[in-house]
């Protein structure tokens, strides 16, 4: 039995280092479904709210958040999606904000910059 004590020693070790191993096909994060996505202009990064005039039309609706420009690092709002509610119809590509008096706030999903 001794002679097979460090075999089982070793199972038992390499079962313990195999658990805490992180798994690599793990599911990636869902975009948010069927959103409308518009850059954000420069200058208008921090609002936590925008008027039609702070974004620009991208695409939608769509669960893939686009790329957008010059959206590298955190902190600023580069690219937002909004619901079609949020939105002025037939086009959908223009937002409800009542002439610039009614703000429209995005959906947590997007992408970030470091700049305004």
């Amino acid at each position: 039995m001794k002679k097979y004590s460090s075999g089982i020693a070793a199972i038992i070790l390499a079962i313990c280092l195999y658990s805490f191993v992180p798994n690599k096909t793990a599911t990636p994060l869902k975009a948010a479904d069927n959103l409308y996505w518009f850059q954000v202009l420069p200058g208008e990064g921090a609002n936590p709210a925008f008027l039609d005039n702070e974004v620009s039309f991208i695409s939608g609706p769509s669960t893939i958040i686009p790329a957008g420009t010059n959206c590298e690092g955190t902190s600023k709002k580069c690219v937002v999606g909004f619901e079609q509610s949020q939105l002025i119809s037939p086009a959908y590509n223009h937002l409800k904000d009542n002439m610039g008096t009614n703000p429209q706030t995005p959906g947590p999903e997007g992408r970030e910059r470091s700049t305004l």
